[in-house]
């Protein structure tokens, strides 16, 4: 009896430590399950994160590609305007000497119409004198 007790205090004792184990088995298996999902959701926050960090790099490099290309077409425009400048100015260098000449035509032209007027005045007075002579002489001869 003492063998039958002692075995039996043995398997009492077995099946306890052997609940024990399972108890502390089921334990850990659930903060095993509980450490994989918080690192299958920390992987998935990190997923997450470097989808929108790949999104946010594809913005900032379609950003950067159009004021790349904002400032190729701003250049563009500026040479061209930069063309258009010299050649107004060259425009206006030509524009510039022909005001000269023709103000100084201009000039001339007004200077030979009053010495034409001065003659046409001279001839006048000429022509009245002739004509008060004439008319001296005619009178003479009457």
């Amino acid at each position: 009896q003492n063998v039958e007790k002692t075995t039996k205090q043995r398997i009492v004792t077995l099946e306890s430590e052997h609940k024990r184990e399972l108890d502390v088995l089921e334990e850990s298996k659930g903060s095993l399950v509980e450490f994989l999902k918080s690192e299958r959701q920390e992987k998935n926050d990190v997923m997450d994160e470097k989808t929108s960090l790949a999104r946010a790099l594809e913005d900032l490099q379609l950003e950067a590609d159009n004021i790349i290309h904002n400032l190729k077409m701003s250049q563009t425009d500026l040479e061209k305007c930069k063309k258009e400048k010299l050649i107004e100015s060259d425009q206006r260098e030509e524009f510039v000497k022909k005001i000269t000449i023709l103000s100084d035509e201009k000039f001339q032209m007004e200077s030979d119409c009053r010495d034409t007027t001065e003659k046409l005045a001279k001839l006048e007075l000429e022509k009245e004198e002739l004509n008060k002579k004439m008319k001296k002489t005619n009178n003479k001869g009457v």
